[in-house]
């Protein structure tokens, strides 16, 4: 049943471009309450999947909000909305939201740990 609630988290129609190849970049619509907590961390590849990696705490895969997608900027990948950035790998993002139970979405096979379910971006500095 939980394989069923994350494939209908990755599986939503896109009316952004999608993920370069090789990435994992899933999304899910936004509409309705949301979680308010921040995550706030430095963005992180490993193996096509993305991470956020706070100051403290444990490494979250996370699956994105709609309006999102994810770009290639000067050979980096970069978390895009409405034509601006809002992360860069390597760099520091933020996504509003809070962490989803193992029922609500897993993420994909090859990529691992606790799950964020991003409701928001808020720009970094540059």
């Amino acid at each position: 049943m939980a394989a069923l609630a994350m494939a209908a988290v990755v599986i939503a129609c896109r009316a952004t471009p999608a993920p370069p190849d090789g990435f994992e970049y899933p999304t899910h619509s936004v509409g309705g309450d949301a979680p308010t907590a921040l995550l706030q961390g430095t963005l992180q590849e490993e193996g096509g999947c993305l991470y956020v990696q706070p100051t403290e705490g444990p490494r979250y895969f996370v699956v994105w909000p709609d309006t999102s997608y994810l770009a290639i900027q000067d050979s980096v990948p970069t978390i895009m909305s409405d034509g601006m950035p809002y992360g860069q790998v390597g760099g520091e993002v933020r996504v509003g939201g809070g962490e989803a139970s193992s029922m609500e979405a897993r993420p994909p096979s090859r990529c691992a740990g606790p799950v964020w379910m991003g409701y928001s971006l808020e720009p970094f500095a540059r």
